[in-house]
């Protein structure tokens, strides 16, 4: 049965009786509860289920951001022949602020995450998709736009017709 464990015990109560007592660890009271049926029990498992799936997004937006972030850091270190570090954070916050409505700091500040923290996790699969899209042209589009506010405007068109498709 796994790590479901479950104890069976005692303890006095305030009238000085010997009454029946288990403890049980987290993953066993979750066992305990998933077979139970009615409203609470439906309640812990809708909300069980919803922070399992949140895990599974936080899960894969940080492995996507790990394989794709050499790629179009690459691309940007290529785009300049002095390539500066501001030039990377240009192109990543045009992208945060299109999908976002706001930079990576504003977010981090928004959520309560440390600085230099990444926000790739903390993101919707929505947004997470949106931005690795962005994050995808923009590749492409900083060898053939060199201009920074066409970039923009190009990413920011895809954007929109993107949230119109949807």
């Amino acid at each position: 049965m796994g790590h479901f464990v479950f104890e069976g015990s005692s303890y006095i109560s305030e009238q000085k009786k010997k009454l029946p007592l288990v403890y049980m660890t987290k993953d066993g009271f979750t066992f305990l509860v998933m077979g139970y049926r009615g409203k609470r029990a439906a309640a812990f498992k809708e909300t069980y289920i919803q922070r399992f799936n949140d895990m599974e997004c936080f899960i894969r937006n940080t492995l996507a951001a790990r394989v794709e972030f050499p790629a179009f850091t690459d691309a940007v270190m290529n785009a300049y022949e002095e390539p500066k570090f501001y030039h990377f954070s240009n192109e990543a916050d045009m992208i945060n602020r299109i999908v976002l409505g706001m930079s990576a700091k504003k977010f981090r500040e928004l959520h309560g995450l440390e600085k230099g923290v990444s926000i790739r996790p903390y993101l919707s699969n929505a947004e997470a998709e949106a931005v690795l899209a962005l994050q995808r042209a923009d590749i492409g589009l900083l060898e053939v736009i060199p201009e920074f506010k066409r970039r923009r405007d190009v990413l920011a068109g895809m954007y929109t017709r993107r949230m119109l498709a949807a």
